[in-house]
């Protein structure tokens, strides 16, 4: 007996059972990378060439407000990709040697990685995505593609911080620019994006003003989004920890808020925020100070 042959109707309705509609992380990093480098294009242009010269009527006052403007586009775009580079804090194989010493600086805390097969020292962890284990990891990022550890953790919370301004930036221009056309106080309604949507399809709202309206809302989503991480981030800098502890309210690294700007920033932590600087932080990332009540506590 011949087998029965499936109709199209079957094939489709199989495919559609089948199919894995889980999104990969490598297609939603891409994704965010493609939509963050897309609103720094949005950002600078519309700045540039719209909302700053429609906003700002003193040409002195437009000038500075453009500069800073364009400081800030090159910040959180140098930052990225000082940030994204791959492998910056990857825990290497002489890393792995020393774990045959004897750590004085730190508590037993040597891990071995069964994915890596190599042992790595305590704040480091194994990235599933990255596919390698990373030193003092803090967090996969998606909108750099790589994880935020030991070396390009500083280069993260800058990016974050000029991005938090960027977008709270972008709102309250887009909102000036709109509010001399379109008055909040009395025309409140149509800001509301269905409203807008069918004020455009009708024609009585332009293209231009309506893509101002999607943007502003994408402004106002990305700053909600980024200005929480920047929060936190420089929470649990100034509590010496990352992520991970955080969350965890490990404390075993917690010494002093100065050395812990230090170890990310450098010396100079507030240079940082004025000239993006490609140079590694001090340390190994292997040893670390302990908290003296962990100290005692295990001693």
């Amino acid at each position: 007996m011949e087998p029965e042959i499936p109709t199209l109707k079957q094939k489709w309705k199989r495919h559609y059972y089948e199919r894995d509609f889980t999104v990969k992380p490598e297609t939603a990093g891409l994704l965010a990378i493609v939509f963050f480098w897309y609103m720094v294009a949005i950002f600078a242009l519309l700045e540039h060439f719209m909302l700053i010269p429609g906003v700002f009527k003193s040409s002195t006052i437009r000038f500075w407000i453009t500069v800073s403007t364009w400081f800030m586009v090159i910040q959180l775009s140098v930052n990225w990709f000082l940030t994204a580079r791959k492998r910056i804090s990857q825990v290497q194989n002489k890393n792995d040697q020393q774990s045959q010493l004897a750590p004085t600086h730190t508590p037993p805390g040597w891990r071995n990685c069964p994915t890596c097969q190599i042992d790595i020292p305590p704040r480091a962890h194994h990235c599933s995505i990255c596919g390698i284990c990373v030193l003092k990891r803090d967090h996969h990022c998606f909108f750099t593609g790589t994880c935020v550890g030991f070396n390009n953790h500083r280069h993260y919370i800058v990016w974050l911080v000029y991005t938090s301004i960027a977008t709270m930036f972008g709102v309250i221009t887009s909102l000036l620019y709109l509010n001399d056309v379109i008055p909040l106080q009395s025309n409140f309604i149509d800001y509301i994006p269905v409203v807008a949507v069918w004020k455009w399809y009708q024609g009585t709202l332009s293209s231009a003003l309506f893509f101002l309206v999607v943007h502003l809302y994408l402004f106002i989503g990305s700053f909600i989004s980024v200005f929480p991480f920047s929060v936190w981030q420089v929470y649990i800098t100034m509590n010496g920890q990352t992520s991970f502890e955080g969350k965890r309210s490990i404390k075993t690294y917690k010494t002093n808020m100065r050395q812990h700007l230090k170890i990310i920033f450098g010396p100079y932590w507030l240079l940082n925020f004025l000239v993006p600087l490609p140079v590694l932080p001090e340390g190994d990332g292997i040893y670390w100070d302990i908290n003296p009540d962990y100290q005692n506590k295990y001693n």
